[in-house]
């Protein structure tokens, strides 16, 4: 799963894209689970569940965790508030 608010220049289906083009199609599926808003801080936050695979068998656990982290770090870098 990953959180993320969205942040002024941030949209998304930016989140989307970025998703599908840094996994190189190793993404089975993107799921919705939950969007909230917080008052106070008048931010919006998406939460999203992915599923892992590659076309020539399953992936490991390491390889699912460094996929997961180059996601992280990219989307940090495009100005996502990842939580």
């Amino acid at each position: 799963d990953i959180s993320f608010w969205l942040e002024a220049g941030t949209t998304e289906i930016q989140f989307l894209e970025t998703i599908y083009q840094l996994t190189q199609n190793c993404v089975q599926n993107v799921i919705f689970k939950e969007r909230y808003y917080n008052r106070d801080m008048r931010k919006v936050s998406y939460n999203y569940r992915m599923i892992y695979s590659r076309c020539d068998g399953p992936m490991s656990h390491l390889q699912s965790v460094k996929m997961q982290n180059l996601l992280r770090r990219n989307l940090m870098m495009l100005g996502f508030g990842l939580k």
